[in-house]
């Protein structure tokens, strides 16, 4: 399974520990993770790849080559192609609540996130409190794909959601595994 890890650009600390956990939990289960390279959650879900010896298990998906210096570092990527991915950038389109207030060159980080719920089985969200941006994009892209979305929003006594998530994911792993 690929399982989606996004979130804000400024994560707590909680949410930064539970998703370094969903991170290794999923992994551990045998499943791969897309994310968007972005600072913040994105950065720290490759970082948490890479330590638990996952690195190659990440697939990366850019809006562009030469998005936040990525380039030297031993992971899949996807790299957004406007032939290629033109069903992203029109679901990208078709999703904006307000099209015509997007710049041109921000229809490319958009059309990237559609690309990570397009190829995302399970999305895992860490959004600030409040949610919208990229973030929430994301996860009403994924929701329109009938992917399952688990939001923690780092609350400390919160989490429930993702414990949902990674149970879902341990018992699709169980299952694989049986098979």
């Amino acid at each position: 399974m690929i399982v989606a890890v996004i979130g804000t650009r400024h994560p707590n600390e909680v949410q930064k520990e539970r998703c370094r956990q969903a991170v290794a939990a999923a992994l551990a289960a045998g499943h791969s993770i897309v994310t968007g390279g972005s600072p913040g959650i994105d950065t720290i879900a490759v970082h948490a790849a890479q330590a638990a010896g996952y690195a190659e298990r990440v697939i990366l998906v850019l809006p562009w080559a030469r998005f936040e210096g990525w380039q030297d570092l031993r992971l899949q990527r996807v790299v957004f192609d406007r032939q290629e991915h033109a069903d992203w950038l029109k679901r990208a389109r078709a999703l904006h609540a307000a099209p015509g207030r997007v710049s041109p060159g921000a229809w490319l980080p958009l059309a990237r996130d559609v690309g990570i719920a397009t190829l995302a089985e399970l999305m895992l969200a860490f959004p600030q409190a409040g949610g919208g941006g990229g973030t929430g994009f994301t996860c009403r892209a994924a929701r329109g794909l009938g992917r399952p979305v688990y939001e923690d929003v780092g609350h400390p006594q919160g989490g429930a959601d993702l414990r949902r998530a990674l149970a879902a994911l341990s018992a699709t792993s169980a299952v694989a595994t049986t098979r």
